[in-house]
């Protein structure tokens, strides 16, 4: 099972991201899930492993690479990197998620990632932490409407 999960992580390819570098944001393709959790990435004509901002690096679950496997080979809008930090290196990755009146909305991937339980928030990043959290109770909350309907 665990080698099917890295040869369908292997397959991920994402349509090459916008570069808009006063944003920070670069041209950007998930290559592949890493068994740490990191990913590797082909961005601003090299590929590095890197780990989302937020996320602490662990071996990730199936969900995990399910939803980064969506995520990458979504071609609707293609996807984009901010590197966060070089040393070691830390990226926050933003998917495309739909069009409404106002124009693209765009999803933080670690923020999707932590919404769905499919990874752990990273001890040192405030934000992520409490993400996880208020997803948790969320998810708790479901879960106990689901079984008082039965």
């Amino acid at each position: 099972m665990r080698n099917a999960i890295w040869w369908v992580a292997s397959l991920l390819a994402a349509s090459q991201a916008r570069a808009d570098p006063d944003a920070g944001v670069v041209e950007c393709q998930i290559i592949r899930v890493l068994p740490d959790g990191r990913l590797r990435l082909s961005f601003s004509g090299r590929e590095d492993n890197a780990a989302l901002r937020g996320i602490q690096g662990a071996p990730p679950p199936v969900d995990y690479v399910n939803i980064v496997a969506r995520a990458a080979t979504r071609h609707v809008k293609p996807a984009g990197c901010t590197v966060d930090s070089s040393n070691p290196l830390v990226v926050s990755i933003s998917v495309y998620g739909w069009q409404d009146k106002s124009g693209d909305v765009w999803l933080d991937l670690a923020t999707l990632l932590l919404d769905e339980g499919a990874a752990h928030a990273d001890p040192g990043q405030s934000w992520a932490v409490e993400r996880e959290r208020a997803a948790s109770r969320k998810r708790k909350e479901e879960r106990r409407k689901t079984t008082e309907k039965r």
